[in-house]
Formats: C-alpha cells, sequence, structure tokens
C-alpha cells in the first residue's frame, strides 16, 4: 500500500510539471525535483531503494537528468552531467557503490536564489525541511529521509572582472556514511 501512495506521489510531481508545459522551471526547481525522484519508499526493500535507475531521466514536465556513463573510481562509482530547466541548467554528480549513495549539484547564483528556487518544488511536492546541526533533513511522508547540505561559494572581492558566486548542493540518500563521499563527490 504504501509502494501504492508513493508511486502516487511521484506521479503528481509528474503531472504537476506536465500540467502546464507553458510554465517555465528553473535549474533550482529542477535540482529540487531531482532529489525528490531519488527519494526512496519507506517500504522498498533497501538493495532497489536507492538504484542507479533513481538517477535517470524520470522527472516531469521540462525536467530532465543527463548523466554521463558511470566513472568507477577506486571503491566507489561516480557519474557526472547535468539537470536542465528551461532556461538553464546545474551541474551534477551522483555517487555511491551499487546503490546511489550522494548527490552534489552545482548552481550559478546566490544560495539565498537557489534555495527559494528549491523550497518551491519542495512545497509543490509536500516535502518538509527540518534544520539539523550539520545540514537539513528532507522528508517526505512513506519516502525514506534524506540530508541535504547547502553552501555558496563566491570569487574573492577584485580577483575577477566581476563577483561570480555559484552555490553547491549535497543530498545523501543515507544520511550516516555522508561524510566519507562528500570530498569526492564534487559537481561539475
Amino acid at each position: 500500500m504504501n509502494t501504492l501512495r508513493a508511486l502516487f506521489v511521484v506521479a503528481a510531481v509528474a503531472l504537476a510539471g506536465a500540467a502546464d508545459e507553458a510554465e517555465e522551471v528553473t535549474a533550482g526547481q529542477s535540482v529540487g525535483y531531482a532529489i525528490i525522484s531519488a527519494m526512496a519508499p519507506n517500504d522498498e526493500p533497501s538493495d532497489r531503494a536507492y538504484g542507479w535507475q533513481a538517477v535517470g531521466s524520470r522527472l516531469g514536465g521540462p525536467t530532465y537528468w543527463h548523466l554521463a556513463p558511470p566513472e568507477q573510481r577506486v571503491d566507489y562509482t561516480h557519474r557526472t552531467g547535468w539537470v536542465q530547466g528551461t532556461h538553464d541548467s546545474a551541474g551534477v554528480a551522483a555517487c555511491g557503490g551499487e546503490s546511489v549513495r550522494l548527490l552534489a549539484f552545482r548552481l550559478d547564483g546566490p544560495e539565498v536564489s537557489v534555495m527559494s528556487q528549491i523550497r518551491k518544488s519542495f512545497e509543490e511536492s509536500g516535502v518538509a525541511l527540518t534544520p539539523r546541526r550539520s545540514g537539513q533533513l528532507v522528508t517526505l511522508e512513506n519516502f525514506a529521509p534524506g540530508l541535504m547540505r547547502v553552501s555558496e561559494i563566491c570569487t574573492r572581492p577584485g580577483s575577477a572582472v566581476m563577483r561570480h558566486c555559484s552555490t553547491h548542493v549535497e543530498f545523501a540518500l543515507l544520511a550516516d556514511d555522508v561524510e566519507a563521499l562528500v570530498l569526492e563527490c564534487r559537481a561539475p
């Protein structure tokens, strides 16, 4: 029954995007939808819950994943690419072993703007954010939670013709071992 409800939530997200094809979706909203699509239903068997098929092109509306084939590193798998919005995109890296453990995104723009875009997609889908010392707990009814961390990196004043900022979003699908992959999983 929970799987049916979980599929209903994913279908609702897809239909919300498809309901108004003319509606523009920002890269930040696409990142929010990507995070939601990667979350696993609570009753999904653990060996399939965070499978690599979760980071595919199954997002609704104008939101799509574009990931290169897996690159095997020393003790984990790394895939890079981008998540597409209507007029912009976000770099993405998906890392893990037999299953996806961490998603890392890089978006142009300040953290405040990017987070408002991500929150918009979360609110449309019923996702809750709860502040934690190590990040924000991301929860959706009947889905396993994840941990999201957001940081902003800007050029130093005077080091370039124009100051530029990018926002980095890390989403751990299994929050207990996120530290092991954070330094090695960076979005392009």
